[in-house]
Order: C-alpha cells, then sequence, then structure tokens
C-alpha cells in the first residue's frame, strides 16, 4: 500500500504520507487508479453544475493536481521534435532551459483543446474520467516497450519497473478494476451503458495510436524513452482522446 502511496505522491501533488521513488516505480503498473482518482476529483464538479465556470474549475483542478509536470515533458519532447535533431543533439535540445516558439504555441492549442472538449463533455463526467484512464496508461505502454535512457534518470527507474509478466498482469488488472468502477457507476445513475462501452473501444484505440506515434517519435529523435517522452505521451492522448469523444459526443 505504501507503494501506491508514493507513486500518487510521485504523479500529483497529493501528500499521501509517503515518497519513495523506488516505491513508486515498483507501483507504476497501477498508473490507471491513479488515473482514476485524479479525474474523478478533477470531473467532480461537473456532476453538481454543468456550465462554463465548473468547466473551467475541472480543468484547472486536472492540472493543479499533477504540478503541470507532464505540461513541462510535454513541452521539451515538443521542443525535440520542432528541431528535427537526432541523437546527442536531440538529447541537447531537450535539456535547454528555455522554450521555442513552437513549443509554446503546442501547449497553448493542447491546453485550449482539453479546455474546449470538456465543455463539450460537461454533461457526461465520466466521459472525461475514462479516457483520463486511458492517457495515463499510455504512459504505461510507452514505458512497457520503450528502450530506457542510457543515463540513470526518473524515467529509467520507471521503464525497468514496467518490464515483465507481472508488470504488465498488474496493469491489466489495474485497468481493468478501473473501467468496472466506470461501468458500475453508469449502472447505478442510469447512463448509457453501451455508450460507455463504445467510448471505452474508442479511447482504447486513440491511446493506443498514440503510444505507438510517441514510441516511434522517441526512438527516431532521442533512441530511447525518458520521463519527458511518457509526460507527452499522457498529455497527447489525453487531448485528442478528449477531443475524438467531445467530437463523437455532439
Amino acid at each position: 500500500m505504501s507503494c501506491l502511496r508514493s507513486l500518487l505522491t510521485f504523479f500529483t501533488i497529493i501528500p499521501a504520507g509517503s515518497y519513495d521513488i523506488e516505491e513508486a516505480a515498483r507501483c507504476f503498473p497501477l498508473i490507471p487508479l491513479i488515473g482514476l482518482l485524479i479525474s474523478f476529483i478533477g470531473a467532480l464538479p461537473l456532476f453538481f453544475v454543468k456550465n462554463i465556470l465548473m468547466t473551467l474549475l475541472s480543468f484547472l483542478i486536472l492540472y493543479i493536481l499533477t504540478g503541470l509536470n507532464h505540461i513541462d515533458g510535454f513541452a521539451d519532447f515538443v521542443d525535440v521534435i520542432a528541431s528535427r535533431k537526432v541523437g546527442e543533439e536531440a538529447l541537447k535540445v531537450l535539456k535547454e532551459p528555455w522554450r521555442g516558439a513552437f513549443s509554446q504555441a503546442s501547449v497553448t492549442m493542447l491546453m485550449l483543446t482539453v479546455f474546449v472538449s470538456i465543455y463539450y463533455l460537461k454533461s457526461d463526467p465520466l466521459f472525461i474520467i475514462l479516457v483520463h484512464i486511458f492517457s495515463y496508461n499510455s504512459m504505461f505502454l510507452v514505458a512497457t516497450f520503450g528502450t530506457p535512457s542510457p543515463y540513470r534518470g526518473l524515467g529509467r527507474i520507471f521503464i525497468e519497473a514496467s518490464t515483465g509478466f507481472k508488470a504488465k498482469i498488474s496493469n491489466i488488472l489495474a485497468l481493468t478494476s478501473s473501467l468496472l468502477m466506470i461501468y458500475l457507476t453508469a449502472f447505478l445513475f442510469n447512463n448509457n451503458i453501451i455508450k460507455i462501452i463504445l467510448y471505452t473501444i474508442i479511447s482504447l484505440i486513440v491511446s493506443l495510436l498514440v503510444a505507438i506515434l510517441s514510441l516511434h517519435q522517441a526512438n527516431k529523435t532521442l533512441g530511447f524513452v525518458n520521463g519527458d517522452v511518457m509526460g507527452y505521451t499522457l498529455e497527447l492522448s489525453r487531448a485528442l482522446n478528449l477531443l475524438v469523444l467531445a467530437i463523437a459526443n455532439g
């Protein structure tokens, strides 16, 4: 249980009473549960009032809870992609402290997409939660199939913890448990179960495609996966998933 608290502390600003990187990495396969918790807290205002102010509050909570760490990773890796550099040169771009114009514009477009999509999904907060379960899990997919960095960073620790049969089974169980909670909630409150299942399939496909794209981009530029690549994967998966479901729900 302490490793789950460490995982929560690592990925959020919630003081869970435990902070150990090695323990957090050991529980990384359970990342769908973190996505479930964060998105439930973030979407909570929309269960009561469905207007643009509650949409804004929900949007802010979702980002503030994570300390904007994933946005930072997204911005760093977008700079690498925009630079068209590879290998050591790409790594230098990744480590630069400043942001390029392409990176800044990309972050703005990303956050605008998330906000508008949440607004169009405000009547169905469960869809927002569903998206986050798969988006957080996309980080695990990238870690599982990615090449670890040659240096000992946080990303490498989490990637090493994602390999092996036990980690994959734990992840499948965590993902299944998270989805069952969504379906049970939908059943209890008479939501459209068929629609939830359909959107589950859509979110799964989008998340898989984003993970494959991220792996391709990481291998092409850096030659490995690190924490920035995983943050980029989460943010891109979240934005595209929300956008696709908003369009489908519109």
